[in-house]
């Protein structure tokens, strides 16, 4: 009786000192990326994803790690996981576009691009990004009206005005 009071003792208490949760190793692994210790920060995410293979923020999270490490095929297959589980999610859209981007996947990107757009109107940077795809797929004016709208949306950096205005003027 004794020994099974020792052992269910210290089974409790080593729950309470090294709590195993999906929330502890997100948060565990949120505090590693932050430090710079992305490799280990996955190990975590991917363990947060045991314990709740519906966890956005893991796949997200894990998917920005894997960003980082210029893991792109990898970060494409969490943020696509990340959507399907919340498919109004206009940042995972974003960042899976930007990961298409990197992996030249251009087509993939542009509708990634427009989804975010969909979702959230005044999405500057989506604008910008899309923008830029189309300027690489030889869409020049859906390029310089992208770069407009990013700009009217704050990012003022994005219009390339001597661009786009030799552009309309090359056409008349």
């Amino acid at each position: 009786m004794r020994n099974a009071f020792i052992t269910l003792f210290f089974s409790a208490l080593s729950l309470v000192a090294f709590p195993q949760s999906a929330d502890y190793h997100l948060n565990r692994g949120n505090f590693l990326a932050d430090n710079g210790d992305l490799k280990e920060a996955i190990t975590h995410y991917s363990k947060a994803l045991e314990f709740d293979p519906k966890l956005v923020q893991a796949y997200l999270s894990r998917g920005i790690a894997y960003y980082k490490l210029k893991q792109f095929v990898a970060a494409i297959q969490d943020y696509t996981k990340a959507i399907q589980l919340k498919p109004d999610d206009d940042e995972a859209l974003f960042n899976r576009g930007v990961c298409r981007t990197k992996s030249n996947d251009l087509a993939g990107a542009l509708q990634d691009y427009n989804c975010a757009i969909l979702l959230n109107p005044q999405y500057a940077q989506a604008y910008m990004n899309r923008g830029n795809c189309r300027y690489k797929l030889n869409d020049k004016e859906g390029a310089c009206s992208d770069w407009q709208r990013a700009s009217e949306f704050g990012l003022h950096d994005a219009n390339n005005e001597n661009y786009c205005n030799d552009l309309k003027a090359n056409q008349n």
